[in-house]
């Protein structure tokens, strides 16, 4: 995921937690503990698995094709 996307859903998550009742944040706070866990146990592959299926996820969700993608890859490499 790049940095605009990531940050894009840091601002959605706060966005969120602001309309979140002061009761609700200890619940709130044990499950980001519990997702921070879980991401530690990933090997690199899982990891590497996972942002991949949320890459494709985003191009799929912005019509993003495969050869758009290529087309990018092609003029970053062409630039370099």
């Amino acid at each position: 995921m790049n940095v605009v996307a990531n940050t894009d859903f840091r601002t959605m998550v706060v966005q969120e937690l602001e309309e979140v009742p002061d009761e609700a944040m200890p619940e709130i706070l044990d499950f980001v503990r519990f997702l921070k866990q879980q991401l530690s146990d990933l090997t690199p592959e899982e990891r590497f698995d996972r942002a991949w299926m949320v890459a494709r996820r985003i191009a799929a969700e912005r019509s993003i094709s495969d050869a758009d993608i290529a087309s990018e890859i092609a003029a970053v490499r062409q630039a370099e």
